[in-house]
């Protein structure tokens, strides 16, 4: 499925009824060459956050056993193709 992020917007990667969930943020880009996602995990009250950094010319990412296909970047957004 095709998905196109805004910085700062989110997509959930996985979420159950145990108020348990995985989402991923697009953080924007830190250089010309370099983009940031930020991948979140949350359970109940606890949350922890990774911001990951990849180079732009990378476009094929595995992140949590989701496969990313990378089709394109700027400093505003990100579009990328998801397969769980």
């Amino acid at each position: 499925m095709q998905h196109t992020l805004k910085v700062g917007k989110s997509i959930d990667l996985k979420k159950n009824i145990f108020s348990s969930s995985i989402k991923m943020y697009y953080a924007g880009m830190t250089s010309d060459s370099v983009y940031s996602l930020v991948y979140s995990y949350s359970s109940g009250n606890r949350m922890m956050a990774f911001n990951l950094y990849f180079p732009k010319s990378r476009t094929e990412l595995d992140i949590d056993k989701n496969h990313l296909r990378v089709l394109g970047v700027s400093p505003e957004e990100i579009s990328f193709q998801l397969d769980n």
